[in-house]
């Protein structure tokens, strides 16, 4: 028998109302660092206010929509045939987002193996690569199908026939599943040889011994499924991609800081402008925006996250100086702040603070024309005017929230604050 039908044999546990057999059957054997709290949840819409429109984030509404098809293709009986659902799920799994549809996962998986134990030849019409992606995907969910199942492909002298050596996509599947043997399965095993002697690609990184989204980038060039369903999550994948993306590099950027400051190291004022524009958090901010604001979308595509790299820069770079130009005393530790301005001054013998404060002005306001000219080459497709005003206003902030006077207080953003909240001049007074 190929799949254990046996009560005895595969113990169950109530899983959101579904059985769920268990895999193992019966008997088996700087010195001043910031470090920027940034939180973010693009699960849920919010209400942005931008230039005094509030406006559904439109990144979210696509983000939302396109997780709500996903779910509903894999809830629906509208697949071509049984096989395209469980393509479905190995693409969602190997485009490392699968943590969106469990219970949808789990419930596609259920129903294939109760048909395969259920029905006589619930999958004897299966060819190599579709019973190999059977095996393998309920495997991995716990669900025990015996290994047994493959000796359909083995001719009377009990090895694997010559003709398979032309599936080179079974064969290639057939090695994937192979990865999933237990003790004593001695036809998993003559699989993993017999596949990995015809078929190279893959051995070095089987699906299932490696981490999803280290494979996932290769698996979006090669995936195949352009249409329908396969858009919508390819799309969906590099969403998820891009917001890892910005994290990681923000991550990066800390570490340096913290080598610089554990060996007491004191880079040049370049290298320091170069890594604070990324530790300073604006390009995290920024793209996760630009998506937020769904300007790919709304550009049909003719601005990409690419094309605001130097707009990012400048803001970047007017916020990491500002915050260097007006530091609070209380940051700095044994004497030193670990600012730009201390790296210009050792950088520069002969230079004083006046002067690097000098050099930062000059630095602030080229970065400023930078950032028009950007705004201007973005602003020639209307649809990105959003995200440009968004990134203006992300710069004009940056003097309200460093401008510390003598007393180490921000007398410009609490004369902002009270003219915004507390002026009694702008109450509206009803009769």
């Amino acid at each position: 028998m190929a799949v254990s039908k046996s009560s005895s044999s595969l113990p169950s546990h109530c899983f959101n109302g579904d059985i769920r057999p268990s895999l193992v059957p019966s008997g088996a054997t700087p010195q001043k660092w910031t470090i920027l709290e940034e939180t973010s949840d693009i699960s849920k819409p919010r209400q942005t206010i931008l230039n005094g429109q509030s406006f559904k984030d439109e990144f979210s509404m696509e983000y939302e929509q396109k997780l709500k098809d996903v779910r509903e293709l894999l809830k629906s009986e509208e697949l071509e045939n049984q096989i395209e659902s469980l393509m479905l799920v190995d693409a969602i799994q190997r485009l490392g987002v699968d943590y969106h549809f469990q219970e949808e996962i789990e419930a596609v998986l259920q129903r294939h193996y109760m048909e395969a134990t259920t029905s006589f030849d619930g999958y004897s019409y299966y060819c190599l690569h579709d019973l190999s992606l059977f095996f393998r995907l309920l495997r991995e969910h716990g669900f025990f199908i015996h290994a047994d199942i493959f000796n359909k492909f083995k001719g009377k002298d009990g090895v694997f026939e010559g003709k398979l050596k032309e599936d080179i996509r079974g064969l290639m599947e057939l090695y994937e599943a192979a990865q999933l043997v237990t003790e004593g399965e001695d036809i998993l095993d003559e699989a993993a040889k017999f596949s990995s002697q015809i078929v190279s690609n893959r051995i070095k990184h089987p699906y299932h011994k490696s981490i999803a989204r280290f494979t996932a980038k290769k698996y979006i060039r090669d995936f195949q499924h352009i249409n329908g369903w396969g858009k919508t999550l390819k799309e969906l994948a590099k969403m998820d991609i891009s917001m890892a993306q910005t994290w990681a590099c923000l991550c990066d950027a800390f570490l340096v800081e913290a080598k610089w400051f554990a060996s007491r190291h004191l880079p040049t004022s370049n290298e320091y402008l170069e890594n604070g524009k990324v530790s300073s958090g604006v390009h995290v901010v920024l793209v996760h925006l630009f998506f937020l604001l769904g300007i790919n979308k709304r550009t049909r595509g003719a601005v990409q996250v690419d094309d605001i790299s130097e707009l990012i820069s400048s803001v970047a770079a007017i916020l990491r100086l500002w915050d260097d130009f007006g530091s609070a005393k209380d940051e700095q530790q044994d004497g030193n702040d670990g600012s730009y301005i201390e790296c210009y001054v050792k950088e520069n013998p002969g230079s004083t603070i006046e002067i690097a404060r000098e050099h930062v002005v000059d630095i602030i306001s080229s970065e400023w024309k930078r950032l028009n000219k950007e705004c201007l080459h973005l602003n020639q497709n209307s649809a990105s005017s959003s995200f440009t005003k968004a990134s203006l206003n992300l710069a004009r902030m940056v003097p309200l929230m460093y401008s510390y006077d003598d007393d180490q207080q921000l007398p410009v953003l609490e004369e902002f604050i009270n003219s915004t909240l507390f002026d009694d001049n702008f109450l509206v007074h009803r009769p």
